[in-house]
């Protein structure tokens, strides 16, 4: 005879299908408490942000900007200069 998925030393017989292990394995899981993972620690109070601090990301943010201006606009103006001077 199969065994059981769950318990595999229970033998299932024409009285007792395998649909009513299933059912009764899946009420005693709805009615086990969920386990919660422990609270996480507070993270610190973060730091108010200077001005330097925003300034320097002013200046890194636009310099991103202009160099990924520059890269997307360079095969165009190659193709351009190479089209003029052909």
């Amino acid at each position: 005879m199969p065994e059981s998925i769950i318990d595999p030393s229970v033998k299932h017989t024409a009285e007792q299908p395998v649909e009513a292990f299933v059912r009764q394995a899946a009420m005693q899981l709805a009615i086990q408490p969920a386990q919660r993972r422990p609270p996480r620690p507070a993270r610190p109070a973060a730091r108010p942000r200077t001005l330097a601090n925003q300034i320097m990301w002013l200046v890194i943010l636009w310099c991103a900007g202009f160099g990924a201006t520059f890269l997307f606009v360079l095969p165009f103006h190659l193709l351009v200069q190479w089209a003029v001077h052909r």
